[in-house]
């Protein structure tokens, strides 16, 4: 019995090894439109870790050759991930002020879940953030309660998943809401754009449809329909640019790879020590956050100097994720993106009236 006990627990170990190791060398080469591939990219790390914590127990009980099996997805995973288990924030240049910027899906609250949620953004003192599943309660109430803090606002409130807003201290010029025809399940994307002491910068607050969902099951080719249309928008745009959103990925995707190829993921280059999961919200569901799916995004003309998740999210199942960032003095353009040159810039000096109240509301944005 106890034999056939070991022979099993070797099959088990030595199959999970294997499979692992090999759906993270698939996951290179294969996007996640093909069916399957969507969850897998989604819980791959999780697997990779699994191997993490199994290797030091067959160490233990000298099972070299177990030890041998795992050993590959042990290294897959420290090579995805190494970087996020040593410090990476910088030091602001001297005398130079900083940009935050907060991402927050606040998961369509009700009336009664909205006071945790402005305390949430008032503690995080950020000086935009962007929503998403922003309800009419809650675009009421930020009205109501932020409206001094954020004389800038551009509000999409929907019943629904599909609602976006931006609140803001630096005036907004432009603002658009759109969602992409012809996709099963879209949700609500948003393009503003702000000026920063006369620097247009543009800003999208995105979020797309999740890549496994009830009505689509495992096909997640919406997923990657609607975030390649984004990545095009975004290339296409002159004036430095900002991303922030739910993508609803994780960073093992083809997506992620094709943002970060031209973009920086802020939390993966200055982030605190740790993994940044961002879902679910432990309060709401009786497990640990064990996916990252909430990302803020930078382009060349941005330097990050940090970016954390914040510790809480209310009654939202997301938790927000911040960046501290310097914006630089330089136009971009689609082809300066990805050039990955060294630019000395001289930085922009941000007014020090833009944390005073002002009267006015971007048109275009809600009104109640």
């Amino acid at each position: 019995m106890k034999k056939n006990l070991q022979k099993a627990l070797t099959i088990t170990i030595v199959t999970y090894g294997v499979v692992v190791f090999l759906l993270w060398l698939l996951q290179w080469v294969v996007g996640e439109e093909v069916v399957g591939m969507g969850i897998v990219k989604t819980i791959l790390h999780l697997l990779l870790l699994i191997s993490v914590l199994l290797l030091p127990i067959v160490l233990f009980l000298r099972r070299m050759r177990l030890a041998l099996v795992l050993l590959p997805s042990v290294i897959a995973f420290f090579f995805s991930y190494g970087p996020y288990l040593i410090p990476r924030m910088e030091d602001a240049p001297a005398a130079l002020p900083t940009l935050r910027l907060m991402t927050f899906n606040i998961e369509t609250p009700t009336e009664d879940e909205v006071a945790t949620l402005v305390q949430i953004i008032d503690a995080a003192d950020a000086d935009i953030v962007a929503l998403q599943e922003l309800s009419p309660a809650a675009a009421a109430a930020f009205e109501a309660q932020l409206g001094e803090e954020y004389p800038y606002r551009s509000l999409h409130p929907v019943e629904a998943y599909a609602g976006q807003g931006v609140l803001s201290r630096f005036p907004i010029q432009e603002d658009e809401y759109f969602r992409y025809e012809g996709l099963p399940g879209s949700l609500g994307h948003q393009r503003v754009v702000l000026t920063i002491d006369e620097q247009p910068v543009v800003l999208y607050n995105v979020h797309p449809v999740p890549p496994v969902t009830f009505e689509q099951y495992l096909n997640a080719a919406p997923h990657r329909t609607a975030l390649r249309r984004l990545i095009e928008d975004m290339d296409a745009e002159e004036a430095p640019l900002l991303t922030s959103g739910d993508f609803n990925m994780t960073d093992h995707f083809h997506s992620y790879r094709e943002l970060t190829a031209q973009y920086t993921d802020a939390y993966r280059e200055v982030g605190e020590v740790g993994m940044g999961f961002t879902y679910p919200n432990k309060e709401q569901v009786p497990l640990p956050a064990l996916l990252r799916l909430d990302y803020i995004f930078y382009d060349s003309p941005f330097m990050g100097i940090r970016s954390a998740v914040w510790p809480n999210s209310g009654s939202s199942d997301h938790a927000p994720v911040i960046a501290d960032l310097v914006l630089n003095d330089l136009p971009t353009n689609a082809a300066m993106r990805g050039a990955h040159e060294e630019w000395h810039l001289a930085p922009i000096k941000f007014n020090s009236s833009i944390r005073q109240t002002h009267s006015a509301v971007v048109a275009g944005g809600a009104r109640f």
